[in-house]
């Protein structure tokens, strides 16, 4: 039934024929055995389960498109299943798909539901996975890389900068963020993305709700010798080029841009 179903689907001109058929497959895949395969194969690991791995994860992506099957797939361990496919080390069509499924995911408009996919995302090292990327992104791609390679590791860039966002908005993260070193992978991002908008402008924003925390919070010992010592983290974004990606901000033709510099610029003179 399965193998019939999935002929329907691949090869039927008929689409109410392959719609009905899809939809018989994907209720399938929901079945609790079915599901954790899925899931089990978008956690795989070594070379010869990559081609897998991309299909679980675009099964994955298919399933939490229809909300009503969102609950079962995070029940299941989906959030850890595309947190893992983003480390895919070669495959970087799996880690793209996985990062914007769980984009999704952790943006859904239910804010309860929201809050629970961040935690969830959290918990199994998705912010330490998520600094490692930005900073691997600092580098730029890899001289003589195609352009399909430029394009994805741009997209990964673009949706990674988008979750970090998320993260920035929620102060409960913020020290967590700033101990796993997303200061500096914000920045570098940031230096990398200057001609796209829409990333520096998430970057550029989780960089102020993180300087402007950093400012508000400091520990007591910090305050006592606020006048005497600068801000350490401070420092390193300015020795990192922070003046640079503010110049460049400048440049940009857009409104909303110009707040996040101005924001940015005044956590170093305040």
């Amino acid at each position: 039934m399965g193998n019939f179903l999935a002929q329907l689907v691949l090869h039927s001109d008929n689409f109410k024929l392959w719609d009905v058929a899809s939809e018989l497959v994907l209720d399938m895949a929901m079945q609790r055995e079915m599901l954790q395969l899925i899931v089990a194969q978008a956690q795989g690991s070594s070379a010869a389960e990559e081609e897998g791995r991309l299909r679980a994860v675009v099964f994955l992506q298919v399933l939490v498109m229809t909300p009503q099957r969102v609950g079962r797939v995070v029940w299941a361990g989906g959030i850890e299943a595309l947190v893992d496919a983003m480390r895919a080390p070669r495959e970087k069509e799996a880690a793209t798909r996985a990062a914007a499924t769980l984009l999704g995911l952790l943006g859904t408009s239910d804010t309860a539901v929201s809050k629970r996919h961040m935690q969830q995302a959290a918990g199994c090292g998705f912010l330490e996975m998520l600094s490692e990327a930005l900073l691997q992104s600092a580098n730029g791609s890899p001289r003589g890389g195609s352009k399909q390679r430029q394009r994805s590791d741009a997209m990964l860039v673009s949706v990674c900068a988008a979750m970090a966002k998320q993260f920035a908005l929620r102060t409960e993260y913020h020290w967590w963020m700033i101990d796993l070193a997303f200061l500096p992978a914000l920045l570098g991002g940031a230096c990398q993305s200057v001609s796209e908008l829409e990333p520096l402008r998430a970057l550029i924003e989780s960089l102020v709700r993180l300087c402007t925390f950093l400012t508000a919070y400091r520990p007591p010992e910090a305050e006592e010798n606020a006048m005497e010592v600068a801000n350490p983290q401070m420092v390193q974004l300015l020795e990192l080029g922070a003046i640079d990606v503010i110049a460049a901000c400048v440049r940009q033709d857009d409104q909303g841009m110009s707040s996040c510099d101005v924001r940015f610029l005044h956590e170093f003179v305040s």
